[in-house]
């Protein structure tokens, strides 16, 4: 504070009494901003008139205390002193006549309130700014006149604000902190517990410890008549759901989703008419289920259960439940809720979508082209349904149709790094390799990581002629694998690199099996088995992987490594290679 400010200050509290005493009525008010209600609660049986030029009087007098010339707010500085220097002199009966008044001038300003409104519950209350300010100033006066007594009104108001204004708890929380010296017990261990269990001490307390002292708030307010002041009396049913609400979100953080839902199912009936209660009822039972982590899956699946038994008719649980199965890979159930949900909402083309997902996993390629062309009535824009689509008829080895949505993809999301490279394939299926390339090519600049587009970049630069220069071809293959340990790829992409050095050819082998046991579907591992096992004189080996690697649809421009066995292999060439080359190879499509 700077001297002059100190010089100030030293005036204020040296002026009359009276005058002095409406100083800290200013000081003790949350706002001052309403000139006529600030009027209305510092009279004390004087006229209004004789109060308005009172204070009309003051404020000219001291109107280097306020920040501007309408004299709305007092400065910081000033207020804070005021407002400890008031703390200290209530004694005085000047001062505290005064506060008196302007508590008891607030308490029939929210009594007038009160009657007129006839609020039905707490709710209400809690929707009505007016009613918010007016209590506030209430309580700011009440904890002036008697801390104790303002904290039993701050604590349900609080428990109100937890459901309906969560921000006004830290609100209050400062206000009443201003106070808190002054607080006696019991009232002092209830503010304490309420600060605990809404964390509101400047600290972290333990969770355990948050969890006690709700437990202990919802102990003292069953036992104690006068935990509560009448004017929260009853509302005793939501105050306790608050209690409860407050214990459900202390262990969800806990991660501790049954025992948050126990909590959570006490508060609602008392938030919630009986029409309103099913729907919340199974709101919150599908948000504990997105919250509970996948490890513990027959949890979430028993939440949304327990969510369809509250809401029969609800399209989004339906919906999540086949989401939940579908990412368990178990098909025909997620098959079953998604139906259901279509059934209860027919225009939910996502789900159309997954339906015919769910068809191609299941290569069920008709139907899935149903559900698919379905969907596109709905949203003919939504980029995810034109690339499942595209799945569908590179499975039918429609390619042309295929082709075609995989860049309406592109065209809608120039960023679906799996439509390039899926049309990638496509391209390579037509024996395009300029075209796969590119497309590639695409994929690593929007993807760089991604591992199947820098592995066909790899495989499309070999040609007809075997790599000779092996050391930084292996090399890029150990890095991809290394990127992606885990993946099927990486098997293939190690095996290859032994592949390619003619000392280790055969310990390739069981890397490549190893593709082909976690890839059964994927052409990748079977096609480079195959050139393996070729070299190693496996010929049966070689000859029925190639072929299964033909039956998943290996693409035409990926064939070509096929002729290193020309001279290599020249019998297994000939005689069972040969044919397929000139079979696939030679075929062209223009476009």
């Amino acid at each position: 504070m700077t001297e002059q400010m100190r010089k100030l200050m030293q005036q204020c509290l040296t002026d009359t009494p009276a005058r002095r005493a409406k100083l800290f009525g200013l000081a003790s008010l949350r706002a001052i901003d309403d000139f006529q209600v600030v009027v209305r609660v510092m009279s004390k049986g004087t006229s209004i008139r004789s109060v308005t030029q009172a204070l009309r009087l003051l404020y000219t007098d001291w109107a280097s205390i306020f920040t501007d010339t309408t004299n709305r707010y007092l400065q910081t500085e000033i207020r804070d002193v005021l407002r400890r220097c008031l703390l200290e002199q209530l004694h005085e009966k000047e001062v505290y006549c005064l506060i008196l008044s302007i508590l008891n001038n607030q308490r029939q300003r929210l009594h007038e309130l009160e009657q007129d409104q006839t609020y039905l519950d707490l709710r209400a209350r809690f929707r009505d700014e007016t009613w918010i300010e007016t209590f506030l100033d209430f309580l700011e006066a009440q904890l002036w006149v008697d801390p104790s007594i303002g904290v039993t009104y701050a604590i349900p108001f609080m428990l109100g604000a937890s459901l309906f204004h969560p921000h006004l708890i830290h609100d209050v929380a400062n206000t009443c902190a201003f106070f808190a010296h002054k607080i006696t017990a019991p009232q002092l261990e209830h503010w304490f517990d309420i600060c605990r269990g809404f964390t509101l001490l400047g600290h972290e307390p333990q969770p355990q410890e948050k969890l006690s002292a709700i437990a202990r708030v919802q102990t003292k307010m069953k036992s104690e008549a006068s935990f509560i002041p009448s004017l929260f009396e009853s509302y005793h049913q939501q105050l306790f759901a608050a209690l409860h609400w407050r214990m459900g979100e202390l262990y969800r953080d806990l991660n501790m989703p049954m025992e948050a839902s126990e909590h959570y199912l006490q508060a609602l009936p008392a938030l919630y008419s009986k029409e309103q209660l099913p729907v919340y009822t199974a709101r919150l039972y599908r948000v504990l289920a997105d919250e509970t982590p996948d490890s513990s899956l027959f949890t979430k699946i028993d939440f949304l259960h327990k969510a369809i038994e509250h809401q029969p008719d609800s399209e989004d649980t339906y919906r999540l439940l086949g989401d939940l199965y579908f990412d368990q890979q178990e098909y025909r159930v997620a098959m079953t809720y998604y139906q259901y949900a279509v059934e209860l909402q027919p225009y939910d083309f996502e789900v159309w979508i997954n339906l015919g997902v769910i068809h191609t996993l299941l290569k069920e390629y008709p139907r899935a082209l149903d559900e698919l062309n379905y969907a596109e009535k709905f949203d003919r824009g939504c980029a995810e349904l034109y690339f499942a689509r595209g799945n569908v008829y590179r499975e039918l080895r429609a390619y042309a149709e295929a082709l075609n949505d995989f860049s309406h993809v592109i065209s809608l999301d120039p960023n679906h790094a799996r439509a390039y490279t899926n049309r990638g394939n496509i391209y390579a299926m037509l024996n395009l390799p300029e075209q796969a390339s590119q497309d590639y090519e695409q994929t690593i600049q929007i993807q760089p990581d991604d591992m199947q587009a820098l592995w066909l970049r790899e495989w499309m630069r070999f040609g007809k002629q075997r790599v000779t220069q092996t050391k930084d071809v292996v090399d890029r293959l150990l890095n991809i694998a290394d990127a992606h340990p885990e993946h099927y790829l990486a098997a293939v992409c190690k095996g290859l690199a032994q592949g390619l050095t003619q000392k280790r050819i055969k310990e390739a082998l069981p890397e490549l099996e190893r593709g082909c046991q976690e890839a059964p579907d994927q052409w990748d591992a079977y096609f480079w088995l195959a050139m393996v096992a070729a070299y190693c004189n496996y010929t049966a080996q070689a000859e029925a992987a190639l072929c299964t690697a033909i039956e998943l649809g290996l693409p035409t421009a990926l064939l070509l490594p096929l002729y290193w066995l020309e001279k290599d292999r020249p019998d297994f060439f000939q005689g069972k290679v040969l044919p397929l080359l000139q079979k696939y190879v030679s075929y062209e499509v223009k476009l």
